[in-house]
């Protein structure tokens, strides 16, 4: 596994885990595995001798601050109370607090807690007409959610536009500094960001977005 999370970084994340289960109440005995790497690493607690499954989300160091995130959290919660989304809960510590912390190689890490949902991917050969029907309806909800929503005090998220994902400073870091890209690639590429930047200029802006930002890069 190339890259930040490679089995190394890994392991030494679950043990992390491992020695803070207790804030959540989980039993310190429970079993932490990966259960997938995007933006963040995303763990599976299994604990046997209760018979529950936690889910801790490990998030990508200095990228969101614990502000950020607990604003994210805020909207998961907003989202439950209206009972618009049945998304998984976020776990309160022992503290009364939703956000956990540990130092890895002096940098802040930041750690969240969720019940388990239960869910299935599709099979290959299993039609997907119904499972972007249910998309479709979940975004036109949680794009309605967003226009109505009066947002918390010091809510605070990351805005995604055109700069901050393809600008001179993205927030993902520079494409053009991508591996194996080669000159006849990156003059293509600029090519696309130039219609890309004209559109979504032309698209403009608005708070609804915030949806997309919080389900897309939370």
């Amino acid at each position: 596994m190339a890259g930040l999370y490679n089995e190394e970084y890994l392991q030494r994340l679950a043990g992390q885990i491992q020695e803070l289960l207790g804030q959540w109440n989980i039993d310190e005995a429970a079993r932490v595995s990966l259960l997938t790497v995007s933006e963040n690493a995303t763990f599976l607690v299994n604990d046997e001798n209760n018979d529950q499954r936690f889910i801790i989300r490990v998030h990508r160091p200095e990228y969101h601050s614990k502000h950020e995130i607990h604003s994210e959290l805020l909207w998961i919660q907003s989202l439950r109370q209206q009972a618009l989304l049945n998304t998984p809960e976020p776990l309160t510590m022992r503290d009364g607090s939703l956000i956990a912390a540990f130092e890895d190689d002096g940098v802040e890490r930041y750690l969240v807690a969720f019940e388990f949902m239960p869910g299935k991917q599709p099979d290959e050969d299993e039609s997907l007409i119904e499972g972007f029907e249910i998309l479709g309806a979940t975004s036109a909800r949680l794009h309605q959610q967003a226009r109505q929503w009066s947002l918390p005090e010091g809510f605070s998220r990351k805005k995604w536009n055109f700069d901050s994902a393809f600008g001179a400073n993205p927030l993902w870091g520079d494409w053009r500094n991508a591996p194996g890209l080669d000159e006849a690639g990156q003059a293509i590429l600029e090519q696309l960001c130039e219609i890309l930047e004209a559109k979504l200029h032309h698209y403009g802006e608005s708070r609804i977005d915030l949806a997309w930002c919080m389900l897309i890069y939370g």
